[in-house]
């Protein structure tokens, strides 16, 4: 099952703005803790569903590249 191009490009996107937000964090000290990290995450993607298929997509980059060293 492939994505269309949006779809696509609302993951970038959405992938961009997880940087910035982390980023931002940093340079404010950082999160008081795991549940204010994962709050921060439902808000950047308003709903558990496109929370759960954008760390589907980030799992299967992580296998993808591990097969590319192992070949």
């Amino acid at each position: 099952m492939g994505l269309s191009e949006s779809q696509l490009e609302r993951r970038a996107e959405r992938r961009r703005q997880l940087e910035e937000e982390v980023e931002r964090k940093k340079q404010a000290g950082g999160f008081q803790n795991g549940a204010e990290a994962l709050q921060a995450l439902h808000d950047l993607f308003g709903s558990d569903e496109e929370l759960e298929a954008f760390g589907r997509h980030i799992r299967q980059q992580r296998e993808e590249e591990l097969a590319r060293y192992r070949d």
